[in-house]
């Protein structure tokens, strides 16, 4: 009789880690499922007008999540690396190359 009750809890012990494994499986494919559809489609964001330096010209520009580094040449030798909030267009910071 003990047997038989031990096999009995053995089952529901079973039946309830299955049921947590597939639950555990879902909620993994879910976020899974979020995380792909979100770098996919992107966070995007509104038109911004960037404020450059008089005389100053776009070499090269690169984005990384909200901000926007962009390469000028201000035309007399130097160049600056000035990063933008890709959302608002604010300034952010500079970094001045001298030659």
């Amino acid at each position: 009789m003990v047997q038989g009750q031990n096999i009995r809890v053995l089952k529901a012990i079973v039946i309830i880690m299955g049921v947590l494994i597939v639950f555990g499986l879902g909620v993994l494919l879910v976020a899974i499922g979020r995380q792909v559809s979100g770098a996919s489609a992107g966070a995007g964001f509104d038109p911004a007008e960037l404020k450059l330096p008089a005389g100053a010209r776009v070499i090269q520009i690169e984005m990384e999540g909200d901000r926007l580094a962009v390469l000028l040449d201000l035309g007399d030798g130097r160049q600056l690396i000035q990063v933008y909030d890709a959302r608002t267009g604010a300034a952010q910071g500079a970094v001045t190359i001298q030659p």
